[in-house]
């Protein structure tokens, strides 16, 4: 019965997030998509999305927001839990 409700627990989680990253666009997806892969700075996600970079760090604050992202001292971000 544990898994079960585990597994219910991941469900309501996973369709959080889908709904909070579908609000903020095909943009803040991909970023997040990037980050699920790895650490990346700002820099990076920038040239990777062609976006500015205070474009990148604004869905970044979102993400954050969310605890979906966490940041560095050295500006990298990673998916939160990594």
């Amino acid at each position: 019965m544990a898994s079960a409700r585990m597994d219910h627990e991941e469900d309501v989680e996973f369709r959080r997030i889908s709904r909070e990253l579908k609000k903020l666009g095909p943009s803040a997806q991909k970023l997040f998509g990037l980050l699920v892969a790895g650490e990346r700075s700002v820099e990076d996600l920038a040239n990777l999305l062609d976006l500015q970079e205070t474009t990148v760090l604004h869905f970044l604050r979102k993400l954050e927001d969310l605890g979906l992202v966490t940041s560095k001292h050295e500006r990298q971000y990673a998916q939160k839990g990594k």
